[in-house]
């Protein structure tokens, strides 16, 4: 018979913290090595060690800890710098394409949020009551501020209908041929660049955009939610080096990925909260070029008339809250269509502030208070189901904003 081998019990409790114990990890995180038992080899001792780690917070005092929570407000913008805020959520994938936003991320910790200009989600998918004539007719008298024209209405109707239509193409054709006839001009196809720290980071596919002929330079974007969504599953599986094989693991984790980006409410996708912004970032710019030009032609002429400079220069050194200023608010807009064969319609207004776009450009410096408040993005649905009611509510929406005059 083999000899029995006898066990010894513990020395001492396991990680009993009388600061023998190993307490430092990896990423600088606070580790805790149970002892093995007394009598076993170097081999069994390695085999036979357990770590537990402990939250990263505790690495700091419960001061230091405070101090970071109440300066991150919560997912707000402080005065600390936007490299310092992406810093306190480093266990955070933010540094990601916008197509890959999300609400518990990148828009909480850039104070993005949506607003529903509805009072309930009832109210928002409700379909309008075909038996209602009544009702209806009293409603489209009261949805625009201003009569349209008998032949703005025929020349109109016809893309509004359209718009239901099964084909994505369809529906931007009739989408642009509308804005043009509120003479909204296309400034580009079917794209827009984000830009951070002085670089291009991004490209957000649209299905154009467009901006006013008018001095305000207001853009308005037009998305198909369903192209967004197969950008969406393109970015989850193409990234996947096994595609085209079969391997059910990899396929499960790309679906659980596929799910958490996928938005909790359709109308609030993060997607177009990043074409909002990237909208008003290339707003910031033409406005930068066009005031640049005026500039140097002032000083042309004060060259010739001996005139000081700074007299002409100081109407954009000082602070402006006006809408088309050198600094203050960016109105940008954006129109979207859910899916194929739409019954509503989305339309999204932003006010996003100068100082907002200036942390983008420059992630390093510190921000002034006005740059905390974020960006609110309000949006409203209208129903497509009525061509007459659809175009009352986009003129009604048009003039509201001061995006066109009938």
């Amino acid at each position: 018979m083999e000899p029995a081998v006898v066990m010894r019990p513990p020395t001492r409790p396991l990680g009993d913290g009388d600061g023998n114990d190993e307490e430092r990890g990896l990423c600088g995180a606070e580790l805790k090595r149970r002892s093995p038992p007394a009598g076993l080899d170097n081999d069994n001792r390695r085999n036979k060690r357990h770590c537990i780690e402990i939250d990263v917070n505790l690495a700091a005092t419960k001061g230091q800890y405070a101090a970071t929570k109440a300066r991150s407000g919560g997912g707000r913008l402080g005065q600390e710098s936007l490299r310092a805020v992406m810093r306190m959520h480093s266990r955070k994938r933010l540094y990601v394409r916008a197509i890959a936003w999300t609400t518990e991320d990148q828009l909480q910790v850039l104070g993005i949020r949506f607003m529903n200009r509805h009072k309930t989600e009832d109210q928002q998918h409700a379909a309008p009551k075909m038996n209602d004539k009544p009702a209806a007719k009293e409603n489209r008298r009261q949805l625009t501020t201003r009569p349209i024209t008998l032949e703005f209405r025929d020349q109109v109707l016809r893309p509004v209908r359209q718009l239901r239509t099964l084909d994505a193409e369809a529906q931007a054709k009739a989408m642009a041929e509308i804005l043009q006839h509120y003479e909204l001009r296309r400034a580009s196809d079917d794209h827009v660049t984000m830009y951070y720290d002085g670089r291009a980071v991004d490209v957000l596919r649209t299905g154009g955009t467009f901006k006013t002929q008018s001095g305000n330079n207001r853009r308005v974007a037009y998305i198909n939610m369903q192209t967004v969504r197969s950008l969406r599953n393109e970015h989850v599986w193409s990234r996947n080096p096994l595609w085209g094989k079969p391997n059910g693991p990899v396929e499960r984790l790309r679906k659980k990925k596929l799910r958490r980006l996928q938005p909790a409410r359709e109308a609030e996708d993060p997607y177009i909260a990043g074409v909002l912004v990237a909208l008003a970032q290339e707003q910031q710019r033409e406005r930068q070029r066009q005031r640049q030009q005026r500039e140097q032609q002032e000083q042309q002429q004060q060259q010739q008339k001996h005139q000081p400079q700074h007299v002409q220069l100081q109407r954009c050194m000082g602070r402006r809250v006006d809408t088309e200023g050198c600094e203050g608010h960016g109105m940008v807009y954006a129109i979207a269509l859910p899916y194929m064969r739409p019954r509503i319609a989305y339309f999204y207004k932003a006010s996003i502030r100068h100082e907002f776009l200036q942390r983008l450009e420059k992630p390093g410096a510190a921000a002034t208070d006005a740059a905390g408040n974020g960006v609110s993005i309000s949006y409203v649905a209208f129903s497509l189901m009525e061509p007459e009611d659809a175009l009352q509510h986009l003129t009604r929406l048009f003039q509201e904003n001061k995006l066109h005059l009938v």
